[in-house]
C-alpha cells in the first residue's frame, strides 16, 4: 500500500476533508476498516498567505518546498495539496523533490 503526503494546514478545513474523503473512500472500495498511511505536514496558512500577498512567491515556495522534502523523509510515495492556490508554485516544488505531486490543477 502507498504512502500519501498531504501538505495541509494551509487550509484545516480542506486537510480535514482530504483525509476523511481519502479513509471514507478506500473502506467503501475495499469493504475494509484498513485505510492508507497518511502522513500530513502542517503549513502555516498566515504566514504563507503572507508571502503570496506580497508577491514573494520564492519564499512561499520554500514553504512548501520544506513540507514536500519532509513528506518524503517520512516516506510519502507522493504528496497532494489540500489547498488551491499553493499549485500555482508546483514549478518550483517538483524540481527539489523526488516523488510525484498529484496536481489538482
Amino acid at each position: 500500500m502507498k504512502n500519501i503526503g498531504i501538505i495541509g494546514g494551509l487550509s484545516p478545513e480542506s486537510t480535514i476533508l482530504y483525509y476523511k474523503v481519502i479513509v471514507d473512500d478506500y473502506r467503501r472500495r475495499f469493504q475494509s476498516e484498513n485505510y492508507p498511511n497518511i502522513i500530513i505536514y502542517s503549513v502555516n496558512f498566515g504566514e504563507f498567505t503572507k508571502l503570496i500577498s506580497e508577491g514573494r512567491n520564492e519564499d512561499a515556495a520554500k514553504i512548501l518546498v520544506e513540507a514536500a522534502k519532509a513528506l518524503e523523509r517520512a516516506g510519502a510515495d507522493f504528496i497532494v495539496i489540500a489547498a488551491n492556490t499553493p499549485h500555482m508554485l508546483l514549478n518550483y516544488i517538483e524540481p527539489e523533490i523526488k516523488v510525484p505531486i498529484l496536481s489538482i490543477i
